[in-house]
């Protein structure tokens, strides 16, 4: 049996990945940046980014919600990082508290 993640980060898109294109704003949600943010900080613990999707927080829907709770709950790993935007934050924390 293999040793689960001491970390597991869970991605959505939000302002971390956002890939800005001009200055007013117009962008697209990239790639996770949060494993280069890792190693960039030299971090050591074993971790994993799984991405569950590349959205804006104000375009996350009921079913991304239960999604992410969905993930969180059943995950494998002594602590969990979900990456998100700011703007509907605390509503999918409240359904990840249900859940």
């Amino acid at each position: 049996m293999t040793e689960p993640e001491a970390v597991q980060v869970f991605t959505t898109g939000g302002t971390i990945d956002k890939e800005y294109f001009d200055a007013k704003s117009a962008y697209e949600i990239g790639e996770p940046q949060i494993g280069g943010l890792f190693v960039e900080a030299g971090v050591t613990f074993p971790y994993a980014v799984e991405a569950l999707m590349r959205k804006d927080s104000l375009e996350l829907t009921d079913a991304d919600r239960a999604l992410i709770a969905e993930r969180v709950v059943a995950v494998d790993a002594r602590c969990v990082i979900v990456t998100h935007g700011t703007d509907t934050m605390a509503e999918t924390a409240r359904v990840v508290a249900r859940a």
